[in-house]
């Protein structure tokens, strides 16, 4: 049987991003799912100093998190990949800017979620 793949959108395009601070987005109940190779894009940034990281979360229940993976940091329009293997049944994206000077951040990341077998 081949495997069925689902592309799920985990923060739409174009999503901008206003000042500093961290960013979380609505989780979503991964557990038909047993990987996933999460794509994340990030634009140019308004501002002359600006660290944005995007992290996947994983939670059993919603209520305590973990990060899962590693930080996905991609350059100012490019994009970074990340295969990841699921063990939770919740995930959320969560993103971090820092910086003395941000303005506006312009992001997306979306995920290939490779279906368990029934």
């Amino acid at each position: 049987m081949a495997e069925i793949t689902e592309r799920l959108v985990l923060v739409p395009r174009f999503t901008t991003l206003g000042a500093t601070g961290v960013f979380y987005f609505k989780p979503i109940n991964v557990r038909a799912y047993y990987a996933a190779n999460v794509t994340a894009w990030r634009g140019r940034p308004r501002g002359t100093s600006v660290d944005l990281t995007i992290d996947m979360q994983a939670s059993y229940d919603l209520v305590n998190w973990d990060d899962w993976g590693g930080s996905l940091d991609p350059s100012a329009d490019d994009e970074q990949t990340e295969l990841l293997t699921i063990d939770r049944e919740w995930l959320r994206v969560r993103v971090t800017i820092t910086g003395s000077d941000s303005v506006a951040n312009t992001i997306w990341v979306v995920g290939e979620f490779t279906a368990r077998e029934n």
